[in-house]
């Protein structure tokens, strides 16, 4: 089984850190694969061993069938973004921190070792979080974990959407734009908006008018 790791960048620590995860797959016997983005920062190390990994096209993250787990190695945004290639497949997604923001990536690099050792070891349990996807004329053009945002252009005058949830005909949103959050995304942009916190365990979706025109669906 292949192990994925997709980083935005490099640096002395991780650096550190991927030698361990190589040490490490070989007592496991894992293959390490990285994104084509983490392996042109690579390139430019002195490491060979780092150099010479596998390498997979982020685009086609989803097509790898025998991935066991994915590592995202960064802050958020390289979680989310990791998550917008991986789509609706089912694999376990460990983000480990280091960038500016650590609220979806709580493993730090100085932990990331002894936890990875835990999940070969199946000593673990999944956390399960939904997906929004967006759909074009037949099929999902784009996933995310957060939210989609309809968004008006700068000079543009108030958006007139009609809200419909299975079918069925909500409300008539007039505003600069609309939020739709998962509970995940409930403390992202949705929040920034007035919209509620909601448990990342409920299932339920978070619909946020962004600077509405009614007052009474604020």
């Amino acid at each position: 089984m292949s192990i994925a790791i997709h980083s935005r960048q490099v640096c002395s620590v991780s650096l550190v850190f991927l030698e361990a995860i190589i040490d490490l797959s070989k007592t496991y016997q894992k293959r390490i694969i990285v994104s084509n983005h983490l392996a042109k920062l690579l390139e430019s190390q002195s490491t060979v061993n780092l150099s010479t990994l596998p390498v997979f096209d982020l685009i086609d993250l989803h097509l790898q069938l025998d991935l066991e787990l994915i590592i995202s190695l960064g802050g958020d945004g390289t979680f989310l973004e990791t998550i917008h290639y991986l789509k609706d497949h089912v694999i376990p997604l460990l983000g480990i921190h280091r960038g500016n923001l650590g609220f979806l990536t709580m493993v730090t690099l100085t932990d990331a070792v002894s936890v990875l050792i835990r999940f070969f070891e199946g000593d673990y349990k999944l956390e399960e979080r939904a997906l929004l996807a967006l759909y074009g004329a037949s099929a999902p053009v784009s996933f995310g974990l957060n939210e989609v945002a309809l968004l008006k252009r700068d000079m543009a005058s108030l958006l007139t959407i009609d809200a419909y949830m299975d079918g069925q005909f909500i409300t008539t949103y007039r505003a600069d734009g609309l939020i739709i959050a998962t509970p995940t995304g409930s403390t992202a942009y949705s929040l920034s908006c007035s919209g509620p916190i909601v448990l990342t365990s409920s299932h339920s979706f978070v619909i946020t008018p962004i600077n509405p025109h009614n007052l009474t669906l604020r």
